[in-house]
């Protein structure tokens, strides 16, 4: 079996940070006529071109910047393992190279290896979330009148048409704005036996500065592995790929938000590596103007592609049989609809004063700070502070002699949120 290793280099800091990589000084037309080059990528605005240049069966990365085209080497492999590189590219903002390094000895066939992606065969069924709702979901809706239905099918597709394109297999469980049944959608990915499930969404909240992703999984974190680890690939992909820079980002258990028994979609597909994608919050006006454009949607779309190449490049973890979360006494959230309203404003408030009173010797002042925390966890039980306010309530309930309420809290920490720091 072949076995790809998928590369990641940041060349931004390997160019302009003062790392030693090696130069030396060519023209285009040198460089482009040397007889071992086998790939050739250019950033979209065309400042930095990338090439594998094999010399003596040692192939490397170089980059070369437009002004004054000096070449830099970028790897370092200096041993013949016949380890070709393929599928070079470079991100949109020219900050990161990627390529994949092929571990297998046997005949090269350049015509499979430069399409060679571990997605190649690969059943993914694409989940647009909701759908001809207009009439029923007023909350579903920006403030300058994007619905989020139309943000999760331009993504989805976009999203198929890359998939497609590194030789998946592409499942939609809807191509237009129509209302499919939650159980319906579940089913098309069952019946086609996806190896993955991937439902598109994008989040509504009372606070319109909020912007960040929450990925989730269906129920605990030490029984459902594959559908954590799908969720941290997804993470650090949108980061990378979709925001660019370092964001705060919660990867939570959909028991959190439905504590009950979680979101229909991810309960009824669990056995296949899952996750349900929030990518950013559609009530914020400025992420709502993006939101609208296709390079901006795309971007979305390459992120979760990354993901997926690197969490089938790697052993997929186990999916356990779930018993936890029936363990774990439900805390009950407010509803999607009333976390729109006025009170959901004060969540990152009622944290921030809670954390003033916690460490007082005044039972009513510990009394005042464990219902400020379970405020903000009730009105935004998915945030990135959401963890920390559980966390302050198990250290509350020890100090208000309450210790079985405490052990609750400290497994749902653990079984419900993933640390991403």
């Amino acid at each position: 079996m072949k076995k790809l290793l998928l590369c990641f280099v940041f060349l931004f800091f390997c160019l302009f940070a003062g790392i030693n990589v090696s130069a030396q000084t060519f023209s285009l037309e040198s460089i482009t006529s040397y007889p071992f080059i086998s790939e050739v990528a250019t950033s979209a605005k065309g400042q930095i071109t990338a090439f594998c240049i094999n010399k003596r069966e040692l192939r490397n990365i170089y980059v070369a910047e437009e002004t004054g085209f000096t070449l830099h080497k970028i790897t370092n492999y200096n041993k013949d393992e016949g380890q070709e590189i393929t599928d070079l590219n470079i991100s949109p903002d020219g900050k990161w190279i990627e390529y994949v390094r092929d571990a297998d000895h046997g005949a090269f066939d350049e015509s499979v290896a430069r399409n060679s992606s571990s997605l190649r065969g690969k059943i993914i069924c694409v989940d647009p979330g909701h759908g001809g709702t207009a009439s029923t979901d007023h909350y579903r809706v920006g403030p300058g009148g994007e619905r989020e239905e139309w943000i999760n099918l331009r993504v989805a597709q976009l999203l198929k048409k890359k998939l497609e394109e590194k030789g998946a297999k592409v499942i939609m469980t809807r191509t237009d704005d129509t209302f499919i049944p939650l159980n319906d959608r579940s089913k098309i990915a069952v019946i086609n036996k996806a190896d993955v499930f991937i439902s598109i969404h994008h989040n509504a909240t009372a606070d319109t500065s909020v912007n960040f992703p929450i990925i989730y999984f269906h129920g605990a974190a030490s029984e459902n592995l594959a559908g954590v680890a799908l969720g941290k690939d997804v993470a650090l992909a949108l980061q990378k790929y979709f925001y660019n820079k370092k964001i705060s980002e919660s990867l939570n258990s959909d028991y959190t938000i439905f504590p009950e028994n979680g979101a229909a979609v991810l309960r009824n597909t669990y056995g296949i590596p899952a996750v349900l994608g929030e990518a950013s919050f559609f009530t914020n006006p400025s992420e709502e103007t993006r939101l609208k454009q296709e390079d901006y949607n795309s971007l979305e779309a390459t992120a979760y592609l990354k993901a997926l190449e690197l969490f089938f490049n790697k052993p997929i973890p186990v999916i356990k049989p779930m018993q936890i979360p029936e363990r774990i006494v439900p805390f009950k959230v407010f509803e999607e609809a009333e976390r729109m309203n006025q009170a959901a404003l004060d969540w990152e408030k009622d944290f921030t004063d809670g954390e003033k009173l916690m460490n007082s010797n005044d039972t009513n002042d510990l009394r005042k700070a464990l219902n400020l925390f379970t405020l903000s966890a009730k009105y935004f039980p998915d945030s990135y502070l959401a963890r920390d306010c559980h966390l302050h309530r198990a250290a509350l309930l020890e100090k208000l002699n309450e210790p079985e309420k405490a052990k609750e809290e400290r497994i749902r920490v653990k079984e419900f949120y993933v640390n991403l720091n």
